[in-house]
C-alpha cells in the first residue's frame, strides 16, 4: 500500500481506509513488502520462510522515504492469559537492526552522513489504536520520548516504546502484555535517502514463534498424520490380498493416501521446529508443498484417464498415439495446476502478515480457480464418455462403478467450491482474538476435510471385490500354422493316429 501526497493522503491500514491531513513537510505511506500482481510465485517462494512466523527480515524491504512512515508487517499476539500454552510467559519483541548504505540505490547515502544520522529513524511495534493516532497528526513529534502518545502507549500497554535506529547495531527486547494485532512501523523523520535497514524484528508468543492464528496447525497436522496413516495401512492390508488383480485406480488410491500421510507428517515437523526453535527448513517446506499438489493431481489423472486402465482389446495404432498425446497434455496441464496451487496457498499465508485485501487475494487465486475448474470439467467429461462406452458394450459392473465414481467426483467438486470460498472469505484474519482458533480450518482444514472425504468415498466405491477387480489378459501365442499354442483339441482330434506310431489292433500281432 503506498499513497504519498503532500497535502492529503488516503491511507489503508488493516483494511480501514481513512482520509487524514498531512503536513506539507512530511509524507505518509503504508507499505507491505509485496504488491498486488497476480504473478507472485517466484516472489513468495523467496520469502517462504517467514510466511507463518513471527519474524520479519529487512533484507529486501525498502526503507521509509524521507519524512515517511511505513507499516511493514502484522504480528498476531496472545497474552499469557489468553494463550493456549503460556510456557514462555508474555509475548516478547526482539529487535536487532542497524542502518547501512544502500549501494543499489540511485543515490547512495554518504557514509559520513549516515554516521551522523541519529535519532531520526524510529521503530515501534504497536496496536491499531496507536496507528490511528499516528496518522492523525505529526507522527515524528508523537514518537519522540516523553510525548503524550508514548506516555499513553506505556500506560495502556499498547506496544513497545519507539526505538531510535542508527548505523550501530541496535538490540532491544520488550514485552507485549495484551492480546491483539500489532503493526511493525518504521518512521524516517529526516530527509536522508539511499540507505537500507539490516537485521530482523521477531516476536515470540507465549506458545512459541508461530503467529497466534497458526498455533492450532500443530495439533491439526499431528492428528491428520495419524488419520492418513491409519487409512493407508488399512487400504494396504485390504489390497495385498488382491494385489495381482487390482486395477490401476485402486493402486493410485493407495499411493495418494501415502502421499497425504507424508505431507501431513512433514508439515507437522515443520511447524514444530518453527514454533519451538524458530528454525525453518526450506527443503521440507517445498517438498510438502509439492506433495500436497501432487496427491490432488493424481486423483485428477485417474479420473481423466477414465479411472481404470479399461482399455479395449486390440486398440489401433491411432488410438494408442492419441492416448500418448493425451498423457503429454495432461502432464503439462497438471504441472501448471501444481504451480497455481502452490501460489494460491502461499498468498493465503501471506494474507495475515501483510494485510492483503480480498481483491489482492482474488487476483492471485484466479489462476488456481480457473485451472481447477477446467480440470474438473475435463474429469467429468472423461467419466461420462467412458460410462457411455460401457453402456454400449453392456458392461454392467463397469458402468455401475463409473456412475458411483462420477457421483464422488460431483460431491468433491461441490466440496472444493465450498472450501475455496472459505479460504477466500477467511473470517479469522482480523482483530477478533476469539476467531483466531478458527484460522486453521479456514486456511488448511477446509480443503483437507474435503480431500479426506473424497478419498474415503473412493475407497468405499473401489473396495476390492469381484465386481471391481481387474484381470490382465494377453493374446495367446500362435504356431506356424496360425493355431493358438496350447489350445484344446476337439474330441475327433484326440482319436486321430499319432504320427510315427502304429494303431494298436485287437488280437495278437503277426
Amino acid at each position: 500500500f503506498d499513497w504519498t501526497h503532500p497535502g492529503a493522503s488516503a491511507c489503508r491500514v488493516h483494511g480501514l481506509r481513512t482520509s487524514v491531513p498531512v503536513s506539507s513537510h512530511a509524507a505518509m505511506s503504508f507499505r507491505g513488502r509485496h504488491g498486488a500482481g497476480p504473478l507472485v510465485l517466484a516472489l513468495v517462494a523467496s520469502v517462504a520462510r517467514q510466511v507463518p512466523a513471527m519474524v520479519f527480515p529487512f533484507d529486501a524491504a525498502p526503507p521509509p522515504t524521507a519524512l515517511g512512515l511505513h507499516a511493514y508487517y502484522r504480528f498476531y499476539v496472545y497474552s499469557a492469559a489468553d494463550a493456549p500454552s503460556s510456557e514462555n510467559g508474555n509475548a516478547t519483541v526482539y529487535v536487532n537492526l542497524s542502518l547501512a548504505v544502500d549501494s543499489k540505490a540511485p543515490v547512495p547515502a554518504p557514509s559520513s552522513a549516515l554516521l551522523q544520522y541519529r535519532k531520526e529513524v524510529f521503530l515501534a511495534v504497536v496496536d491499531q489504536t496507536v496507528v490511528d493516532e499516528l496518522v492523525r497528526g505529526n507522527f515524528c513529534e508523537q514518537l519522540l520520548p516523553g510525548s503524550p502518545l508514548v506516555a499513553a502507549l506505556r500506560s495502556k500497554a499498547s506496544g513497545t516504546d519507539p526505538i531510535q535506529l542508527s548505523s550501530d547495531m541496535t538490540s532491544f527486547s520488550g514485552q507485549l502484555t495484551r492480546s491483539g494485532v500489532y503493526t511493525l512501523l518504521v518512521a524516517n523523520c529526516g530527509k536522508l535517502t539511499g540507505f537500507r535497514i539490516e537485521g530482523t524484528v521477531s516476536v515470540r508468543n507465549p506458545h512459541g514463534f508461530l503467529q497466534a492464528t497458526e498455533y492450532n496447525h500443530l495439533k491439526f497436522y499431528n492428528s491428520l498424520t495419524a488419520f492418513y496413516g491409519l487409512v493407508w495401512i488399512g487400504w494396504l492390508v485390504i489390497s495385498l490380498r488382491w494385489w495381482q488383480q487390482l486395477r490401476n485406480a485402486q493402486k493410485v488410491i493407495l499411493g495418494v493416501a501415502f502421499l497425504a500421510m507424508i505431507e501431513s507428517a512433514m508439515m507437522a515437523v515443520l511447524y514444530y521446529f518453527y514454533n519451538t526453535r524458530n528454525e525453518f527448513n526450506d527443503v521440507v517446506y517445498l517438498a510438502a508443498s509439492i506433495v500436497s499438489a501432487w496427491k490432488v493431481c493424481e486423483l485428477f489423472r485417474i479420473a481423466i484417464r477414465a479411472l481404470l486402465s479399461m482399455k479395449s482389446a486390440g486398440a489401433t495404432a491411432d488410438e494408442e498415439q492419441q492416448g500418448q498425446c493425451m498423457d503429454i497434455c495432461l502432464s503439462a496441464v497438471l504441472a501448471m495446476f501444481m504451480a497455481a496451487d502452490f501460489n494460491f496457498r502461499e498468498v493465503l499465508r501471506l494474507r495475515a502478515g501483510y494485510a492483503l485485501s480480498l481483491h489482492q487475494v482474488l487476483l492471485n487465486a484466479s489462476p488456481f480457480i480457473l485451472m481447477g475448474t477446467g480440470i474438473l470439467g475435463w474429469s467429468h467429461a472423461a467419466l461420462f464418455t467412458q460410462w457411455s462406452k460401457s453402456q454400449k458394450e453392456q458392461k454392467e459392473d463397469e458402468s455401475s462403478l463409473l456412475v458411483r465414481s462420477h457421483i464422488v467426483l460431483a460431491l468433491g467438486s461441490l466440496g472444493a467450491l465450498a472450501a475455496t470460498l472459505v479460504q477466500l472469505l477467511d473470517p479469522s484474519v482480523g482483530e477478533d482474538t476469539a476467531a483466531w482458533s478458527q484460522h486453521v480450518f479456514a486456511c488448511d482444514g477446509a480443503h483437507h476435510t474435503v480431500f479426506a472425504l473424497v478419498l474415503l468415498l473412493l475407497m468405499w466405491v473401489w473396495m476390492p471385490s469381484q465386481s471391481t477387480l481387474g484381470y490382465e489378459y494377453q493374446q495367446q501365442a500362435e504356431d506356424m500354422d496360425g493355431q493358438p499354442i496350447g489350445a484344446h483339441l476337439d474330441d475327433d482330434a484326440l482319436d486321430e493316429e499319432t504320427p510315427g506310431e502304429a494303431k494298436r489292433e485287437d488280437g495278437p500281432a503277426e
